[in-house]
């Protein structure tokens, strides 16, 4: 019995040295995953691919997220990131011909201030964020076309967008202060992300036509990411 209530201390130690208070202590990660897009369309955009064979996709980009957080109490936090979205964008194409499209890709850094509440009282965390993001282009939009005589072309991205943000998170058992997590979130941006210029085909003089301030998209969708987080 003594040797059972010893071993029995001995664990309970080891388990409270495990289970990090967040009061008043900063954390570090680092998350990888993917955006599936919702994004709705600008009016510039849909005239442009106006037609009743023309189909609107979207696919998966990657997104790439390093992060701090700052603990006001166990249960707030504040967190802010460096959110790489690569590859995001839009496909049109012509499905009366499979081969004929527009695709027009980007990359820009969303960096968003977060609010972030954990309900958990045991050594894993699980909770909400949310908060506002401020978006940077990354480099110049590229814009290919394929079946149309249009010459491939890179346009720059006119001023930052801004947006919302919110989901869950969860945060596992800390093991030396370091812990594995998951994030969900929608993301959604107030304005539309803006085009230099774009180069379209006038259909009775087939001479190109550069149009400038052109609307593209306005990002909707939800990101799913996984990483690890140090606690100091």
């Amino acid at each position: 019995m003594k040797k059972f209530l010893i071993i029995s201390l001995v664990f309970l130690i080891a388990l409270s040295s495990l289970y990090a208070q967040d009061a008043g202590r900063f954390a570090f990660g680092a998350r990888a995953g993917l955006q599936i897009g919702m994004g709705k369309a600008h009016d510039d955009f849909n005239a442009f691919i106006n037609g009743s064979d023309v189909k609107l996709e979207v696919w998966p980009c990657g997104d790439l997220a390093l992060y701090g957080i700052y603990g006001f109490t166990d249960n707030i936090a504040l967190q802010t990131e460096l959110n790489f979205m690569i590859g995001q964008g839009r496909l049109c194409r012509d499905t009366s011909i499979t081969t004929d499209y527009v695709k027009i890709t980007y990359s820009s850094l969303d960096i968003p201030l977060l609010l972030k509440i954990n309900f958990s009282k045991t050594q894993s965390r699980y909770g909400i964020l949310g908060g506002p993001y401020f978006t940077l282009p990354l480099g110049q939009a590229s814009v290919t076309y394929e079946g149309f005589i249009n010459p491939n072309e890179k346009t720059g991205i006119n001023a930052p967008n801004t947006g919302f943000t919110v989901g869950f998170y969860y945060r596992g058992l800390a093991i030396q202060n370091l812990r594995w997590g998951i994030d969900a979130r929608y993301i959604q941006d107030f304005g539309y992300s803006t085009l230099k210029k774009i180069t379209v085909i006038d259909a009775t003089t087939n001479n190109s036509v550069a149009i400038s301030d052109f609307g593209f998209i306005n990002r909707r969708g939800i990101v799913f990411t996984v990483g690890v987080e140090y606690s100091l």
